[in-house]
């Protein structure tokens, strides 16, 4: 079934994807040629036609379903073979077949060094993954009907995961109150993937930026004079590098770095015609849209744009043509924000809602409120508590960990080859600067980042793949390369003697964000904060290694094999779904009250050896025992209130199980209330355990008519054992299989979170035998909004299966990277 979904999902991506990306290429850019043609038909297929589909579909107020995607393609595919007749094809659209050969080769690569290397929550854990804010996003966008499903495959369950969601139609087809942070161009890039693919869309859509990116900065190397061997090569350590900088599969980040990357290519080039500005103005639309911070290349795509060999006039016609279609494409974002925070240009984040993110600063004696900043802003260059070094500094010593210390100094050999003139010219040096420069200098002002926040700087990293290409390319030239090679080996040694000799430098603390009865901590050498300095200063020569999961190639062939759509069978009109594979999602739609009505499947009752799955975000449980084959279920979603109504449609004297699962992402499950056939539904019970929603402790439920022998909770009594590391606040991260070793565990894979307070002896309430095998205890010694890094202590247990035993934590533990030799 994996190799029959393989290829169905190539189908469906060469004409719903691929052959629209090559018609409107060959409409607006008929003279590419070569791989250019091919980044071209990248581009429109990764951005610019997915973005226009999900565009009109919010103007219809309809949801991205598979076949508004297939019958949009099929519309398009038509009218592009209909115009091209009639203004004749271009008689060589130059694409050979070496060409389509770096694609293919670039895409494979791509796909093997992601499946077996990435994060894959979302490949494992369906329940827990649609609980990530840009998940639950996309799958609002997709769906909208309270009786069909989004269907994904899930990994614990080792089945389809029917996920219904109903909301408003109102405020950007309902999607406002999700979008008005910065995400909603992302989704425009994702949604298409899941809902054509499934869990499988995922990670194509992570492929996709990848391999697109991975052509993008060739193409831009080449065009800064680069051979395209020596391009080829660094286009493949810079996605290499920009994926472990990123951090994990699904990363905003990684869509802005290749959006970036075809902008950066298209600024390089000299022959720019209307088509071209017209697919720079869109992109450079979209990419505000993936991240707001993006504005900071508008200067430098306005630069290129000026800075051509054509005659004034046309690069002033040009210029406002871009500006007027970039604007064109960014007025969905603006207008999200006009109708959720009442402006046109603001972020949520420094508003009165998100007051918990924001802090003083001032600049000339002029104080205001936004994301803590730093020197001038404050009196003195400082950091925050859980980082060594403040983020100008953390940058590009990350870079140098992900990319490698050689990759940092050939890119800097590339860059002075170009500031002596060598190369195409200056100009393409400037441009890069450009690029470079305002977005790195931005994101290094900002203070209180970890490792996951750190990823925002990627997207400006972008030139240093061009420069990288170009320090590679002279490495090429027999008539001086031992002077090149002892050039590269300097500044190899002075990239690396940079870093280490940081590694004494000190910082004062900044404390703004740290919670106001632990601002007069004394903030000394915490030993996860020096590890994380040797770890940023040691030498890294080469790019670091990602995590290696073999069990990751299973995951996805089992993703794979699910893209080929189950019927749903139904019944008077409904949908039938087996019991305990359909759960209702809901995101902050809480305006009224939401009703889905479907028919379950009974299956085999429950044992009391059966492991009970807990999830993320306030997920809950409904679990009964009933007389019947099927039974007709209604469920009225009212904020946090269910109200379940039943009704025997094939009754049977033979009990079976019928489980739904809640999956609350803004308000959790307060009550749950069950009636059937017409009366309450006798024998029910509520049981709580601990869970955590938002910023406050929320039990999460589980409600059911089986007895205590079958389903209960457990009281499980812990210590923890500080081994000198400050217990003040921290998280208990319960996962089921997964490597805790890495810091890719401070996600709940297979369970679920609960806030820890500092305590060193409590409780903890869980249900007996859950699904979940460890729980990590991440300590937070300094009490600010921070996630688990490299460097912080953490412990971990086994889940007991009852609470007889008492669970000891003890934090001597740290999160580390991958080494060479290890």
């Amino acid at each position: 079934m994996a190799v029959l979904g393989t290829a169905l999902a190539l189908v469906v991506w060469l004409w719903t994807y691929y052959l629209p990306g090559y018609l409107g290429g060959l409409l607006l850019v008929p003279r590419a040629e070569g791989l250019a043609r091919q980044g071209v038909t990248l581009l429109i297929a990764f951005s610019t036609f997915p973005l226009l589909v999900f565009l009109a579909s919010a103007a219809a107020t309809s949801s991205l379903t598979p076949e508004f995607m297939l019958i949009a393609a099929t519309v398009v595919n038509l009218t592009g073979f209909a115009v091209l007749k009639v203004r004749g094809r271009p008689s060589d659209p130059g694409t050979g077949s070496k060409d389509v050969m770096v694609l293919l080769g670039m895409t494979l690569c791509s796909a093997l060094f992601i499946a077996a290397s990435m994060r894959f929550l979302d490949l494992r854990d369906s329940m827990s993954a649609v609980h990530h804010c840009l998940y639950v996003i996309v799958m609002h966008a997709i769906g909208n009907d309270p009786s069909r499903s989004i269907p994904l495959f899930d990994g614990f369950s080792d089945g389809t995961m029917h996920f219904l969601i109903h909301h408003a139609n109102d405020m950007f087809n309902g999607l406002g109150v999700h979008f008005y942070e910065q995400r909603l161009g992302n989704t425009a890039i994702i949604a298409p993937m899941v809902s054509l693919f499934g869990t499988a869309g995922w990670f194509l859509s992570s492929l996709f930026a990848t391999a697109a990116t991975g052509v993008w900065v060739t193409l831009a190397a080449r065009e800064s004079g680069a051979r395209p061997l020596p391009s080829l090569l660094a286009a493949s350590v810079f996605i290499w590098g920009a994926h472990l900088f990123c951090g994990y599969v699904i990363n905003e980040n990684m869509f802005a770095v290749a959006l970036v990357a075809f902008l950066l290519w298209a600024s390089l080039r000299r022959d720019l015609d209307l088509g071209w500005i017209v697919l720079m103005g869109i992109t450079a639309g979209h990419l505000i849209g993936v991240r707001h911070t993006s504005s900071l290349f508008l200067p430098a795509i306005a630069l290129a744009v000026l800075w051509q060999d054509s005659p004034l006039r046309q690069r002033a016609v040009h210029l406002l043509a871009g500006v007027a279609v970039c604007l064109l494409t960014m007025t969905p974002w603006l207008y999200v924000n006009y109708i959720m925070l009442g402006e046109w240009v603001t972020h949520p984040k420094v508003l009165g809602d998100s007051a918990e993110r924001i802090v003083d600063n001032s600049f000339l004696g002029y104080g205001f409120r936004f994301r803590s900043l730093n020197w001038p802003f404050i009196d003195a260059v400082s950091r925050s508590p859980s980082n060594p070094f403040p983020t100008f500094l953390w940058i590009p010593l990350w870079a140098g960990r992900c990319f490698g210390q050689v990759s940092l100094a050939l890119s800097t050999m590339g860059a002075a080859m170009q500031l002596r003139g060598e190369g195409r010219n200056s100009r393409n040096l400037w441009i890069l600067v450009a690029f470079i420069v305002p977005h790195t200098l931005a994101i290094g002002w900002l203070e209180d980042m970890d490792w996951e926040r750190i990823t925002y700087a990627a997207p400006g990293l972008v030139p240093v793949g061009v420069w990288l290409a170009l320090g590679m390319d002279s490495l090429g030239n027999s008539l001086r390369r031992t002077r090149t090679i002892i050039t590269a080996a300097v500044l190899t040694a002075m990239v690396s003697g940079s870093a280490f000799a940081l590694r004494s430098a000190e910082f004062r603390v900044d404390t703004r964000m740290v919670e106001p009865e632990h601002r007069s901590t004394d903030f000394g050498a915490d030993p996860g904060v020096e590890a994380l300095k040797r770890d940023l200063t040691a030498f890294s020569p080469l790019p670091a290694l990602p995590f290696f999961h073999g069990e990751n190639f299973e995951h996805l062939w089992q993703a794979f094999g699910a893209v080929v759509p189950e019927a749903t069978l139904t019944m008077s009109g409904l949908p039938i779904y087996r019991s305990g594979q359909v759960a209702i999602l809901s995101g902050n739609d809480l305006n009224e009250a939401r009703t889905y009505e479907f028919v379950l499947e009974g299956v085999p009752l429950r044992t009391a050896e059966a492991p009970v799955r807990t999830g993320g975000g306030g997920q809950s449980l409904l679990t009964l025992r009933i007389a019947a084959k099927q039974i007709r279920v209604s469920v009225t979603r009212d904020a946090g209130r269910y109200r379940v109504v039943a009704s025997t449609i094939d009754g049977s004297e033979v009990v079976r199980d019928f489980t739904i699962r809640l999956t609350p992402w803004n308000q959790p499950a307060l009550s749950v209330t069950v009636e059937f056939d017409g009366s309450p539904l006798p024998d029910l019970r509520t049981l709580e355990y601990d869970g955590w929603v938002g910023d406050s402790a929320t039990p999460a439920l589980i409600v059911t008519n089986y007895g205590a022998e079958t389903i209960d909770m457990i009281r499980v009594p812990y210590t923890v054992e500080s081994m000198g590391e400050p217990t003040r606040c921290g998280t208990f991260v319960f996962i089921s299989d997964v490597d805790y070793e890495w810091i890719e565990t401070f996600l709940p894979i297979g369970g679920h979170q609960v806030s820890w307070e500092g305590e060193t002896s409590g409780h903890l309430v869980i249900p007996r035998n859950p699904l979940a095998t460890h729980i990590l205890l991440f300590s937070s010694p300094y009490c600010h909004d921070h996630i688990p890094q490299y460097g912080d202590r953490y412990a971990v247990v086994e889940v007991p299966a009852t609470g007889d035993a008492s669970l000891v934590f003890r934090l001597d533990r740290m999160w580390r990277w991958k080494k060479w030799g290890s």
